[in-house]
């Protein structure tokens, strides 16, 4: 009776321990603390770390900037000239538009695209009238 005994409390923590490890297996792989959800944490973690260092470089950038327009005056003339389309007296500000397509014929010379982007010109001298 005692092998009896021994074999069923044997059986028992055998069974216990394999509820026991598939429980554990079972809550690693599900729930809100799982190993999945740590991984998409970890990823979205390095992601805001990318977001926060190009963050941080552009603010330094501008740090400059703001330092320059306070101390270099050549550098504010030239921002305020760019930015805000000023002129000095006696110059003529000419703009153009960008969307604009540009005309094929120039000063009797003729411009063509080529594939890969760039332009270049091609001498057909037509005479300009």
């Amino acid at each position: 009776m005692r092998s009896d005994v021994r074999s069923f409390f044997g059986w028992l923590a055998t069974a216990m321990l394999g509820f026991f490890v598939i429980y554990m297996a079972y809550g690693l792989m599900r729930g809100d603390s799982s190993y999945f959800e740590y991984r998409a944490l970890q990823d979205e973690k390095t992601a805001l770390q990318a977001q926060l260092n190009d963050l941080q470089r552009k603010k330094a950038v501008l740090s400059d900037q703001i330092k320059l327009l306070q101390t270099d005056s050549t550098y504010l003339e030239k921002v305020i000239r760019q930015r805000l389309n000023y002129v000095r007296e006696g110059e003529v500000l000419y703009i153009f538009d960008e969307n604009e397509k540009p005309r094929q014929k120039w000063l009797g010379f003729q411009r063509e695209t080529a594939d890969a982007g760039q332009a270049r010109i091609i001498k057909t001298f037509r005479g300009i009238k």
